[in-house]
């Protein structure tokens, strides 16, 4: 029933085919996997259909919790209140993931095409008068997401971006500037900005990249500044977690079929 009145109500706000069939099956195939708190869940996702933005920054915590529920982890979904998005546990473990959706960045794209076709000079950047580096706002996203980690607990940051502007370079960046390594010198972390990425017991990065062509890019930072570090065993699980392949080929057989 709540795919059928997801469905309806995605087509009556003007969704396209793809879309609402790429919902449908993440919230049958969270249900199909027994994720705790479905209910949550889909009543949050069915809530926020009319604002689109948001509406996709929860389909995207859907996905990851299919990403570790296809790798054989239990999944419970916390989102929306204060405190983690996501509890995982399975194979002797138990963590923590926040999860940080970037989505695709119109406002610089309209500016790069106003350049190409007028050739008008334009600001690039998202901070004031373009400014603020990418990295940089990678950086202060993840220690914002760091405060809804628990203290005394392996935590987790889940960055998935569909933004050109925010791709693997501006990781390693990042990475490097919590390494107290950043670029430049006068860039590094304060005593308390320190202090949070403590909670942090590590970073997983996904990013949908157009060169090369759609290819699908993952990367597993390991924080050796963490309180609560992840285990060997844990952490070789997941550097082999991605099966996002097998959920997109189910994801387009569900579309084809309907």
């Amino acid at each position: 029933m709540a795919a059928v009145n997801l469905k309806l109500r995605m087509k009556s706000r003007g969704y396209n085919k793809e879309e609402i069939s790429n919902a449908v099956f993440i919230v049958e195939e969270i249900k199909r996997r027994n994720v705790g708190n479905y209910d949550k869940f889909s009543s949050y996702l069915f809530s926020k259909i009319c604002k689109k933005g948001a509406f996709r920054d929860t389909l995207t915590e859907g996905m990851v919790v299919l990403i570790f529920a296809y790798n054989g982890f239990d999944v419970t979904y916390l989102g929306h209140q204060q405190g983690p998005d996501l509890l995982i546990e399975g194979f002797g473990y138990r963590f923590y993931v926040e999860v940080r959706h970037y989505r695709e960045d119109t406002i610089t794209e309209r500016k790069l095409f106003q350049y190409l076709d007028r050739g008008q000079l334009v600001n690039y950047g998202r901070g004031a008068e373009g400014t603020q580096k990418d990295y940089q706002i990678l950086c202060r996203d993840i220690l914002e997401k760091a405060k809804q980690l628990p203290e005394g607990e392996i935590g987790m940051v889940f960055v998935w971006s569909e933004d050109e502007k925010i791709g693997k370079d501006d990781f390693r960046t990042c990475r490097n500037q919590i390494l107290n390594d950043p670029p430049n010198p006068k860039e590094k972390l304060t005593v308390e900005e320190k202090k949070q990425f403590k909670k942090v017991s590590g970073v997983l990065f996904y990013t949908r990249e157009r060169k090369p062509l759609q290819q699908h890019n993952f990367h597993f930072f390991v924080n050796p500044l963490a309180q609560n570090s992840i285990p060997p065993d844990l952490e070789k699980r997941l550097r082999n977690l991605p099966k996002l392949k097998q959920i997109f080929q189910d994801s387009e057989k569900y579309y084809n079929s309907n």
